[in-house]
């Protein structure tokens, strides 16, 4: 039980502006911010669902980055199993070709050499 007294009415009155000013300021942070949450206990399943997604959307960007990566992987061994390819063609190209040449001289200076001088040696 309250006591009634002269300042009771002015008491109220501040309490009640004061919350309404609060309310007030926190409708013009959700506005300015436009967002429906401002604390976690504004709305606690929307807060969830808003963790989860942020979740869901870090998860697809890190498979994304992971995609992008197997795949320059997968261009790179592809590149090195194309280079494999076509020196063993040109392998048995040349084992075709010497015995079946009768100048082995000839057949020798045709050959591409590699330069050593610019090679670096190991």
């Amino acid at each position: 039980m309250q006591r009634v007294s002269t300042n009771l009415m002015n008491d109220d009155m501040q309490f009640w502006t004061q919350r309404r000013e609060r309310d007030m300021a926190s409708a013009e942070t959700k506005m300015a911010r436009q967002s429906k949450i401002e604390n976690l206990r504004d709305d606690p399943l929307g807060a969830a669902r808003a963790v989860r997604y942020d979740s869901v959307t870090t998860r697809l960007e890190r498979y994304e980055k992971n995609a992008a990566w197997a795949e320059d992987q997968y261009k790179v061994s592809e590149d090195y199993v194309r280079q494999t390819v076509e020196i063993t063609q040109r392998l048995r190209e040349i084992a075709v070709q010497a015995p079946t040449e009768p100048s082995r001289r000839k057949t020798r200076k045709s050959w591409p050499r590699k330069s050593t001088s610019s090679s670096p040696r190991w």
